[in-house]
């Protein structure tokens, strides 16, 4: 199902542009066409990994469809990128649940998903002035920094470097295992709802002798 809401997809759009994909050591990618979609080319599966940063970031990305993991979000924020979400666990739904409370993303049901479905989330992200804006205005809250990050890394080695990083150090390097996990503390909760089961079925069963015995004596 999945594979065919691509191919529809990818059929039935005017144009697909595909920016440069770059792999991470600069070497020549080995990719080889894809044997249903014309114009989409796949990377082997022994190629190098690709860099997605360089899709995302490519001038020409309309829309960017994902599953929702943070690093995607991270990512289409920063560029500015409108999405479609298709969430498949952990935390995916909740990540683009605030997306699309901000307008920047749709999300589609990959179990219930249909060609039209996609085709529709796409067409919609991408012909839809309000996601782009929306998406925009979040990269600029986003990118608006005190510094860059290359100036934060060295900003923060010298940091280092001239006090030390002792303060940063977390106490909780110094505690043993049992502290760390409260070992002590749940045993003593344990301890605590064993005793008070224990009271309690002792009452219940104080309770019924009880009343079993008034009914003998009457």
């Amino acid at each position: 199902m999945w594979e065919a809401a691509w191919k529809k997809l990818f059929t039935k759009l005017k144009t697909v542009s595909v920016g440069k994909c770059v792999p991470s050591d600069r070497s020549t990618l080995d990719v080889e066409p894809h044997p249903m979609i014309k114009g989409l080319c796949l990377a082997k599966a022994d190629s190098i990994r690709l860099r997605k940063v360089t899709l995302t970031g490519h001038p020409k990305t309309k829309a960017f469809v994902a599953h929702g993991g943070m690093n995607s979000v991270y990512e289409a924020i920063y560029h500015g990128i409108p999405v479609v979400g298709v969430p498949l666990l952990g935390d995916h739904s909740d990540n683009f649940a605030r997306l699309v409370d901000r307008g920047m993303a749709l999300t589609v049901d990959i179990v219930t998903l249909t060609e039209e479905q996609l085709y529709k989330a796409v067409t919609t992200v991408v012909h839809d002035k309000s996601f782009k804006e929306n998406a925009m205005r979040l990269s600029r809250i986003h990118r608006n920094q005190p510094m860059t990050a290359g100036e934060s890394v060295v900003y923060w080695t010298e940091y280092v470097l001239r006090h030390g990083g002792q303060h940063f150090r977390p106490a909780s390097f110094d505690l043993n295992v049992f502290q760390y996990f409260l070992v002590d503390v749940i045993a003593f909760c344990l301890v605590v709802c064993g005793i008070v089961v224990y009271i309690a079925a002792k009452m219940c069963k104080l309770c019924c002798h009880v009343c079993r015995r008034k009914e003998k004596i009457q």
